[in-house]
């Protein structure tokens, strides 16, 4: 998996953005309960962010097969039988390291809407089954085709199509390691800025925030002429905040 991390702004502007900066010289009033930790009267808290962009190793499409018919058996069994050819179909593109699996179902009355006379009334015209597949592969080249595998089988949506990273650990740790060097280096700023000495590290914590869902940008060939599907992966962001509390000397 290739890695880079990715910095934005300066110093002045990190310090604006991303860190937040308060020091008491009050005194500590009021007893602390049992159990709680008593802070020193001075400290500096400051929080530094970090991105790392990570290539992603697996790709998820959402798709479905949807059929009507005027009888909620028929399109039952026409959506069954679709279904079954486009999870054959996935499931030979995706092959053992893949993952093919139905992530939902609904078999539901359609109505049409007329107005008569001045009242509104609906009309049964049929029933609408859909079965929802969703497809996982470590192929990412492949994954035009298939796509276009999924649509000769029977699948007639697709829902959604996004990259991850099947363990983003190390990604996060890079993450981790350089946000914890900024806030460090912001904190060593501010106690500097002020004339005062940086103590001892009081406590610290770590937001890791999900990676963006990106949709891959694609043109559906719903015809088996039709040329390949164009998919083209991005980059997985990976963005770690760590905060931290600094004593004063």
């Amino acid at each position: 998996m290739k890695t880079e991390i990715r910095f934005t702004g300066k110093m002045a502007r990190l310090a604006a953005a991303l860190v937040c900066v308060a020091i008491s010289g009050l005194p500590v009033t009021g007893g602390a309960r049992a159990g709680e930790r008593v802070l020193p009267e001075r400290t500096i808290r400051v929080a530094g962010s970090a991105t790392v962009a990570a290539t992603p190793d697996r790709a998820r499409v959402s798709l479905s097969v949807r059929t009507t018919a005027p009888a909620a058996a028929t399109a039952a069994a026409t959506n069954a039988r679709k279904t079954a050819a486009v999870l054959a179909s996935v499931r030979a593109m995706v092959g053992d390291d893949g993952e093919a699996s139905t992530a939902g179902y609904s078999l539901t009355a359609d109505y049409e809407y007329i107005n008569e006379g001045g009242k509104r009334s609906r009309r049964l015209i049929g029933y609408v089954a859909a079965n929802s597949v969703r497809a996982v592969t470590a192929d990412l080249a492949n994954v035009g085709r298939l796509i276009d595998a999924a649509i000769e089988g029977g699948a007639n949506e697709i829902g959604s199509l996004t990259f991850f990273l099947a363990d983003q650990a190390s990604a996060s740790r890079q993450a981790t390691l350089e946000a914890g060097r900024r806030a460090r280096a912001e904190a060593e700023t501010v106690a500097e800025s002020l004339g005062v000495a940086l103590g001892e590290l009081i406590e610290a914590s770590t937001v890791a925030a999900p990676p963006p869902v990106r949709p891959a940008g694609m043109r559906m060939a719903m015809e088996a002429q039709a040329a390949p599907t164009p998919i083209v992966a991005g980059n997985v962001d990976v963005t770690v905040t760590v905060s931290a509390i600094f004593a004063v000397q």
